[in-house]
């Protein structure tokens, strides 16, 4: 089999959108299948260009692929804003098209408030390529449910963890950093609940001892850096490289996985990287109660589940007891690390997507 895999994100090492993009394929690839990843060409410049230059980068992408599409049975995107042009012309030419729905459209509200006042020309878009798309695929199962009223074909692969790069295993390995700490690792973005994050490390029930190290970087990152100018227990370490992220998760007491329920995430759920990264690294994760995220952690027993409209304080306090009971935190990463092992691993998401592929290839 021979694909074509779009992606318009200008995905880096060390984001989430990088590790899923590049797990799949190379787990496709191990299976003997051919795919050639079509992305803008400014993706590994060291600086991005502006809106101006992000939009026609993004158009020559597709029109890339759309002269290529006799090279490939099946096109597979990864939707975007603007990824409905290639499920026009995929419909155009009748192209198989596979489209990976990670949230609504509306869910980089926060990230790209520029884009709130074409909210209903995307919506229509997003319905367009959801009702013309040949198969979907999303990360949880009240994103199904919604999808499903457009287009029946979907099924549900949530995000997954590279097994070796994140490991307990990794504990072996010498790390240059004052223990014990938590993580936060992702986009530092209104959506991610930063202010509350920060409150929490400033509240009375955070234990003395424990520091709360963040990596990644985002529109946020000047209230992390002005924070941890006040606060010797925040630590910025910002962007580092996918290998580097797995030893950090690994060496630390948690891995924190609290998204506030706003907006979408109350609705459809949540399946965050940082989620299996945290599990497989064999340290619990602290999660706030979202639909598939809050299940999953409870079901495992792999971490604490806190309300989606926690306060600081519980998020201090959930801090504090994992911080005094050391058997609890090493049960609960057990669990974790088993659980990504024998269900959740990027492999077996892989392989799930090479069996979606296959039954897409099949439709008429």
């Amino acid at each position: 089999m021979k694909i074509a895999y779009l992606c318009l994100q200008a995905t880096r090492e060390g984001q989430a959108s990088h590790a899923h993009v590049h797990e799949i394929i190379n787990g496709l690839r191990r299976r003997g299948m051919t795919v050639d990843l079509f992305e803008p060409s400014y993706v590994n410049r060291a600086t991005l260009p502006g809106a101006l230059g992000r939009l026609l980068g993004i158009l020559a992408a597709q029109l890339r692929l759309v002269f290529a599409f006799k090279k490939y049975e099946l096109v597979y995107v990864r939707a975007h804003y603007l990824s409905f042009v290639i499920a026009f012309f995929a419909r155009l030419f009748r192209v198989k098209t596979l489209l990976e729905v990670n949230g609504p459209i509306n869910d980089g509200d926060d990230l790209w408030p520029m884009v709130r006042r074409f909210n209903g020309f995307f919506l229509r878009a997003r319905d367009y390529e959801v009702k013309h798309a040949t198969g979907i695929i999303t990360v949880t199962p009240n994103l199904k449910v919604e999808l499903e009223q457009v287009n029946p074909n979907v099924v549900v692969i949530p995000n997954g963890s590279n097994t070796d790069l994140f490991s307990p295993d990794r504990k072996a390995e010498p790390l240059d950093f004052p223990k014990p700490y938590i993580v936060f690792v992702g986009v530092m973005a209104k959506w991610q609940g930063i202010e509350k994050i920060l409150s929490a490390v400033g509240s009375p029930n955070w234990p003395d001892s424990v520091s709360l190290a963040f990596i990644g970087d985002g529109v946020d990152r000047g209230l992390v850096d002005e924070a941890a100018s006040r606060n010797p227990r925040v630590k910025v370490l910002g962007r580092l490289p996918y290998k580097t992220v797995g030893l950090y998760l690994a060496h630390s007491l948690a891995n924190l996985a609290v998204l506030p329920g706003k907006g979408s995430r109350d609705k459809y759920g949540a399946s965050p990287l940082k989620l299996f990264e945290g599990m497989a690294s064999g340290v619990p994760v602290i999660a706030t109660d979202i639909d598939f995220m809050g299940n999953l952690v409870r079901d495992y027993q792999c971490g604490v589940v806190i309300p989606m409209d926690y306060t600081a304080d519980e998020l201090a306090l959930a801090v504090n007891d994992l911080a005094e009971h050391p058997d609890r935190v090493e049960a609960m990463g057990k669990n974790g690390r088993k659980a990504i092992v024998t269900t959740h691993s990027w492999d077996k998401r892989a392989e799930a997507t090479y069996a979606t592929i296959a039954e897409t290839l099949k439709a008429v």
